[in-house]
């Protein structure tokens, strides 16, 4: 009888040994993280800049995220606007009005792995990246040539 009960908890052991390590591998986050550049609310949603980092295999990308909820935290997902790669420290965003996300600071020519450019139906998002031109040549006043 108590070699009965040895193997039956022996087994649970293993089953729940397993279904611990699949829990593990099926991770949705992936072992991600998000550090949050900037959030600011409208009325009735929140936009997020972050820097998504998933380990020392991939490299950084840089994201945004509109939550439902002006009070909302950032989802440990990646971003549902817009997604770039590298770190762009100065990509921000800003509400111009309640249907409207501007979102600048980021290379135009940057890799973007997903732009949205109407979020929901609802929201348009114009995006304003930083210019790839070399600064234009200074006359001998010092004011740009044009």
């Amino acid at each position: 009888m108590l070699a009965g009960f040895a193997f039956i908890a022996a087994m649970a052991g293993v089953i729940v040994g397993v279904a611990m390590f699949f829990g593990a591998a099926m991770d949705i986050t992936g072992g991600c993280s998000n550090e949050v550049l900037q959030a600011t609310a409208s009325q009735n949603r929140r936009a997020y800049v972050f820097v998504r980092n998933c380990g020392a295999t991939t490299g950084f990308s840089t994201e945004v995220t509109i939550v439902d909820e002006p009070e909302g935290e950032l989802p440990n997902e990646s971003g549902n606007v817009f997604r770039v790669e590298n770190r762009f420290d100065e990509m921000r965003v800003e509400w111009e009005t309640l249907s409207r996300l501007v979102i600048t600071g980021f290379s135009a020519d940057a890799d973007v792995f997903y732009k949205v450019v109407i979020f929901e139906d609802s929201i348009e998002i114009e995006y304003l990246p930083e210019s790839v031109l070399p600064p234009a040549p200074s006359g001998a006043n010092g004011i740009g040539v044009l």
